[in-house]
Parts: structure tokens; C-alpha cells; sequence
């Protein structure tokens, strides 16, 4: 898909380039493709992006690593990627270190993990009511969201939603410090999907 985009748009990835940008592309697509776009401008705003209506063609803009500093930061937690880890045997010790590690991240942190958790929460609802046209992602995406779903089901989902309130609710309070709100998050989530 991003050769195909590069060609289409006449760029080119330096050597390791197109990895690298596979890797911190957001999973949504109208976010991927804002990202794109970005790195578009820059190599047009770089000057090397060939001139339209030239003899011969040009050689073609060239993204290199350093254009990738563009792009938007992804929270470090991928929400759903996380909530699935809770429903493997075995993740434990993954999903703890996960948390320690973003521990030492920025406060705001942990808002928008919060704010991406019930984001997926929204989109597995609506695939468990049958609302399915109304979530847009790439089909194996969608997929690993619906048996999600239908695990949890609507108790589960509900439970999650409360959970991701309170963890932002107790921090906005003060009743909890953004450490504490995520620890109780995943004990809680531990408990949800044993």
C-alpha cells in the first residue's frame, strides 16, 4: 500500500525508509493518511520533488528518515493492542513492563491512552450491536475487534467503559496520580478478561 501511494504521488523511500514509516503509521487510515500527507509537503516543500510538465522525468522526491520526525507521535500503548494482551495466558509480565515503562512518560500520556481505550470500547460496542457499517478499519483489524466483542460482550464492554471513566475521573479528582489510576486499570483489567 505505501509503494503503491509513493508511486502514484512520484516518491521514493531512501534504503530502510518504508519500514520505518510502516512501523509509526497509526493503525486508522484517515490517520494514516493525514501522515502521508504531511510527508508529501515536506518533500514538495524540500524542493526536490520534480516540476509537472517537464521534458524528460525527473528523478522522484525522495523520503528519507528524517522526514519521519513529521510525523505525529503515537501514544506509546496501542489501546487495543494492550486489551488483547490481557486476554493471552502468559502476557502478564509483557503488559505489567508495558505500564512501568509508560510510568515514566508525560502525564498527558496516559489521557490519551485513556481516550484511545474508549475509542476502541465505542467501536467494539457498535460491532456487538450490530452496527458494523459504522466502523471503519482494515478487515483483519475489524476482525480481531469483533471476536473481542463477542468475548466480552455487553456486560464486558460495559464494565471497560466504566473503567476508562473512572482511571480519568480519579486523576482529574486527585484522588489518584496517573501511576496509580493506570495500575488499577490493568488489575481491573485483569480481572475482566479471567
Amino acid at each position: 500500500m505505501l509503494k503503491d501511494w509513493a508511486g502514484a504521488k512520484n516518491l521514493s523511500f531512501a534504503p530502510g525508509v518504508l519500514e520505518a514509516l510502516a512501523a509509526v503509521l497509526p493503525e486508522d487510515m484517515a490517520m494514516a493518511g493525514r501522515e502521508l500527507e504531511k510527508l508529501e509537503l515536506a518533500v514538495i516543500s524540500r524542493g526536490d520533488l520534480p516540476e509537472a510538465g517537464g521534458g524528460a522525468a525527473p528523478p522522484s522526491g525522495r523520503i528519507v528518515q528524517e522526514d519521519l520526525s513529521l510525523l505525529a507521535s503515537r501514544p506509546g500503548m496501542d489501546a487495543f493492542a494492550f486489551l488483547n494482551a490481557f486476554s493471552r495466558r502468559g502476557q502478564e509480565l509483557a503488559v505489567w513492563r508495558e505500564i512501568f515503562e509508560q510510568s515514566l512518560s508525560p502525564e498527558d500520556m496516559i489521557f490519551k491512552f485513556l481516550g484511545l481505550l474508549r475509542s476502541d470500547a465505542r467501536q467494539m460496542w457498535q460491532l456487538l450491536m450490530d452496527e458494523a457499517e459504522a466502523v471503519r478499519l482494515p478487515p483483519f483489524v475489524k476482525s480481531q475487534k469483533e471476536a473481542m466483542a463477542r468475548r466480552l460482550g455487553s456486560g464486558g464492554l460495559t464494565r471497560l467503559f466504566d473503567l476508562a471513566m473512572d482511571a480519568e475521573l480519579g486523576i482529574k479528582s486527585g484522588a489518584k496520580n496517573p501511576d496509580q489510576a493506570m495500575e488499577f486499570l490493568a488489575a481491573e483489567l485483569f480481572s475482566l478478561f479471567s
